[in-house]
């Protein structure tokens, strides 16, 4: 949980004074990245021992044949897609099931389940295990390929490679715009240089093209294919570097422009006239396009155009240039919805002969405009699918999250309407076209060393985090601000797994973190117990000696209040 109410994974600087279990090349990373050596408590090792019986050979797409007692599955389909690069659709096809591959061995199948037949479920967390004291509605079964020992290394595998990258970047004076599961966003240009533009970047430059090239053919001992079919290193470069983004041509510079994690675009710039040339749809995939694309745009480009479109005018916004809003502005935000399960389907109540899998639409309602009488915390509108976006605000809608509620409610995007009130008011895309780069990047700290918010701007910096206490939370995840497929996510809560009687034994003891201290030191206890602070609990964190996690998160937010306060005087 970052800033209080963002849950999110993040690759930050951790203490905890509880022993955890992690992977083995994370540790490695961890050395890597902080120079500092974790304290091993235990060790294990997983050891591979006979081949699996019956097995038997596949063709996959009936061209690529693996023999699964003499191939190794990745490595062929790696080796196999390099090769059939001039046939799209099978290099496709491909690049789709390498990508799989790591989630058939964390694949879980969540299973609803009646009251009445509510199950009890024994959790296992490391070498702990327990039985929750309640029994659950919603059991996650385990999918046939299920290992998640495998899963945990082949993703901590990723970020070592990724650990090492950095390092090598941060040797060489450079440093990154952003980063990803798989790749490493590193500022450069053809000839170098300093970064002095940019807040926090006094000490870096971008490094040239050269510089890059000699650090990814340090990667090339780590190949592991066969180097016929994958010469040279492990990294390469992405095919937008060149010229009309085939690797065939020259390379290009590109220029970036990152709001936070997945947030980020690629683009050309010429003057005033701008190219976008690889934006991507974080926060935005999940809404129904307001306009359609060019027959075959998506042959040639990774997101629909208006992707393109709404990036375009976040530039031309952010660089202060003159722009033409898009047609497509005005019009209301919608999210594609899919009948999956029969509680959707029951809740659909006004729709006679509506069938499993049909797609409906999903009104996203403005702050403050729910027609008047309505309960905002039992209001969801949905509506009849229709592809015509103009047509949009003609729909009639009903409120499913009120089974009673019989009233078909119309739609508007006006809140000056003298309709005000008796219809309800959707969000539009130009609300969202300036709310979505003022989203904060809650897992880091800003150039200055404070927490991320809207206005953070400059190069920032890992966060350290202090480990309380332990909450073991089902797999399942909220997947509807990327995905927007399944309307059960709109309720979604996580799954919370507690051994029991621990709702009474959640006060832990941590250690403060070295940063926290350095503030107390600067600022000064005795000014602190003047503003309210505990001197007692002020001389405990700064003696590193254990204090309730609670408390310790509580001066830690209060500490940081305080020098905002004191900065904004100054």
């Amino acid at each position: 949980m970052y800033n209080g109410k963002t849950v999110n994974i993040g690759n930050n600087y951790l203490t905890s004074s509880k022993p955890i279990w992690i992977a083995g090349p994370d540790v490695i990373a961890s050395k890597i990245q902080t120079g500092k050596d974790p304290q091993i408590l235990k060790a294990m090792r997983l050891v591979p021992h006979r081949q699996q019986t019956g097995m038997k050979s596949v063709g996959l797409r009936g061209m690529v044949k693996i023999d699964p007692y003499k191939d190794d599955l990745f490595k062929c389909v790696i080796e196999q897609r390099k090769l059939h690069k001039s046939s799209p659709e099978l290099y496709y096809w491909l690049k789709i099931f390498a990508n799989s591959i790591y989630g058939f061995f964390v694949e879980i199948n969540p299973e609803a389940i009646p009251l009445r037949r509510a199950v009890r479920i024994e959790v296992h967390s490391g070498e702990d295990s327990f039985t929750p004291d309640r029994r659950f509605q919603l059991k996650e079964n385990q999918g046939y390929w299920y290992a998640p020992y495998l899963a945990s290394l082949i993703t901590s595998g990723g970020r070592l490679l990724l650990a090492l990258l950095e390092k090598s970047v941060n040797n060489a004076g450079g440093t990154h715009a952003w980063a990803d599961t798989d790749a490493l966003a590193i500022v450069s240009s053809k000839n170098g240089g300093p970064l002095r533009r940019f807040q926090g970047s006094e000490h870096i430059r971008a490094l040239s093209w050269k510089e890059v090239e000699r650090i990814v053919d340090d990667f090339e001992s780590l190949n592991p294919y066969d180097r016929s079919a994958v010469p040279g290193s492990i990294l390469n470069f992405v095919d937008a570097n060149y010229q009309d983004s085939d690797s065939a041509h020259p390379r290009r510079q590109l220029l970036g422009y990152s709001i936070a994690a997945k947030r980020y675009a690629l683009y050309e710039r010429s003057g005033n006239k701008i190219n976008i040339v690889d934006p991507k749809a974080h926060g935005l995939g999940y809404l129904y396009p307001p306009a359609d694309s060019p027959r075959g745009w998506e042959h040639d480009h990774d997101a629909p155009k208006w992707i393109y479109q709404f990036w375009d005018c976040l530039l031309r916004i952010a660089l202060e240039l003159e722009r033409d809003n898009p047609s497509w502005i005005k019009r209301p935000q919608m999210m594609r919805m899919t009948v999956t399960t029969f509680n959707v389907l029951k809740r659909l109540h006004e729709w006679k002969g509506f069938r499993p899998y049909n797609f409906f639409l999903l009104p996203i309602v403005a702050a403050g405009g729910w027609p008047a009488g309505v309960d905002p915390k039992h209001f969801t509108l949905v509506a009849p699918f229709e592809s015509d976006q103009k047509r949009w605000l003609r729909l009639p809608c009903i409120n499913i999250a009120a089974p009673n509620d019989r009233t078909v409610y119309k739609l508007s995007t006006s809140f000056t309407s003298p309709e005000y009130g008796k219809s309800a008011v959707l969000g539009v895309l130009e609300d969202l076209l300036y709310r979505y780069p003022r989203h904060p990047e809650a897992k880091s700290l800003g150039s200055d060393g404070m927490p991320c918010g809207s206005n953070t701007r400059g190069l920032l910096q890992r966060a350290h985090i202090i480990a309380g206490r332990h909450r073991r939370i089902g797999k399942e995840s909220d997947r509807r601000w990327e995905e927007g497929a399944e309307l059960e996510s709109l309720s979604y809560i996580p799954m919370e797994f507690k051994p029991p009687g621990s709702e009474h034994n959640a006060n832990e003891l941590v250690r403060a973190s070295e940063g926290l201290i350095r503030r107390i030191r600067e600022i000064g206890i005795r000014e602190l117990v003047r503003s309210g602070f505990g001197r007692r609990i002020l001389e405990k964190i700064c003696r590193r000696e254990l204090v309730n996690a609670e408390t310790l998160r509580e001066y830690d937010q209060k500490i940081h209040e305080y020098r905002v306060k004191i900065r904004s005087m100054t």
